[in-house]
């Protein structure tokens, strides 16, 4: 391929590229639940202080990792979710969600995952010190989201998780092919072949 073919091939593919989610940060709870829609609450209280997440809440179809169950009096209850210090908590869901929004402590950005790339991260939310809402709608699926922590030596800390309600995804499609079918197509592809080479 000579290289105006080339330039002209890579001006298709940049055409061609999705131009990307759109995702919107939320700071009140109010513009958030009216771009979000149905969403479900997660109150996280219940369990021992330094319990890790986890799978906790598989049956509610989300699994953390890098977090665990504190208790803090800043929390409106009493109790939510704590990252390690300058490490993320990540979330995975079964289910395509469009919102995702929390109370939070200190400082945090959100960032948004299809099933494979990240699609979009929100603004910064909170500083040293502050509390409040944060909260990012998309209009593209996300399959998982990261938590980060602005500050090196700062944890992510949240509590009343919401987010918006979907149906579960399907199992993936299973690489597996049935023995008959597969065991069908190779014998004809094999007598195929053996008819040509008759012929030839």
């Amino acid at each position: 391929m000579h290289a105006a073919s080339a330039s002209a091939a890579a001006a298709v593919l940049l055409a061609a590229a999705p131009a990307g989610a759109a995702v919107i940060s939320h700071s009140d709870e109010a513009s958030f639940l009216a771009a979000a829609g149905t969403v479900e609450t997660f109150d996280f209280t219940g369990q021992p202080a330094g319990t890790p997440v986890g799978g906790t809440h598989a049956g509610q179809g989300m699994v953390f990792s890098g977090a665990e169950f504190a208790d803090d009096a800043a929390f409106s209850d009493g109790e939510g979710v704590i990252g390690a210090a300058g490490a993320a908590i990540e979330v995975v869901f079964d289910r395509l969600i469009h919102a995702i929004g929390f109370d939070y402590l200190g400082a945090l950005t959100i960032v948004l995952y299809d099933s494979f790339a990240e699609i979009g991260r929100s603004d910064d939310f909170g500083g040293p010190g502050g509390s409040g809402f944060g909260g990012v709608t998309s209009d593209e699926g996300v399959k998982r989201v990261i938590l980060l922590p602005w500050r090196s030596e700062a944890a992510a800390m949240l509590d009343n998780m919401r987010r918006s309600t979907g149906a579960p995804i399907d199992p993936p499609i299973s690489a597996d092919i049935p023995l008959p079918p597969a065991a069908a197509l190779l014998a004809a592809g094999l007598a195929a072949l053996g008819a040509v080479r008759r012929r030839g």
